[in-house]
């Protein structure tokens, strides 16, 4: 799998545009990021708010062959990857199930996989993930946390996109994939 980014400034979502583009037939491996979402979601009815430019917001686009049943197993895997490259800033990262991921306890990033099926088999599936990269204190939700607050130093939102990809695309197959930026 050949993974490409498409940036944007400000989308209401980065699910939102990877589902519209996987109905119109776009290919796996597609990545959307934004460095703003006006109406990014997490689970169930939570609303995923972010600074502008202060998150990792994207999607990534597969095309599993897998039954959508087996849609929760992406989630798992997307949230490993996640807490796997954030092990390489601090130490006490943690997954929380279904789909949080926690540094000393608090939240610092989240999946959402969204699905298309048709009968028994699985089309597309979007997993959406935020994380908090350098968001500041005053700004983080009173059980948040960001990167930059546990490591105690800046990371670049670019550096997490790359090493969670790498990580993404290491336990979800091939490792001889590549990303595209």
């Amino acid at each position: 799998m050949k993974l490409r980014v498409l940036e944007y400034d400000t989308v209401s979502s980065t699910n939102d545009v990877a589902v519209s583009l996987a109905k119109r037939g776009a290919r796996e491996g597609l990545v959307v990021r934004s460095d703003y979402q006006t109406c990014g979601r997490g689970r169930g009815a939570h609303r995923w708010y972010a600074p502008r430019g202060t998150s990792l917001l994207m999607t990534i686009l597969l095309r599993p062959k897998a039954a959508p049943a087996k849609l929760s197993n992406l989630t798992l895997l997307a949230a490993k990857a996640v807490a796997d490259s954030l092990r390489r800033y601090m130490d006490s990262v943690s997954l929380k199930l279904p789909n949080d991921i926690l540094v000393s306890g608090k939240k610092v990033g989240g999946v959402l996989v969204e699905g298309g099926a048709l009968g028994h088999k699985q089309t597309w599936a979007c997993i959406g993930i935020g994380v908090n990269v350098q968001t500041r204190p005053k700004k983080v939700y009173k059980r948040g946390t960001s990167v930059l607050i546990e490591a105690g130093k800046k990371v670049s939102i670019s550096e997490a996109l790359y090493d969670i990809l790498s990580k993404f695309v290491e336990n979800y197959g091939n490792k001889h994939n590549k990303i595209v930026v």
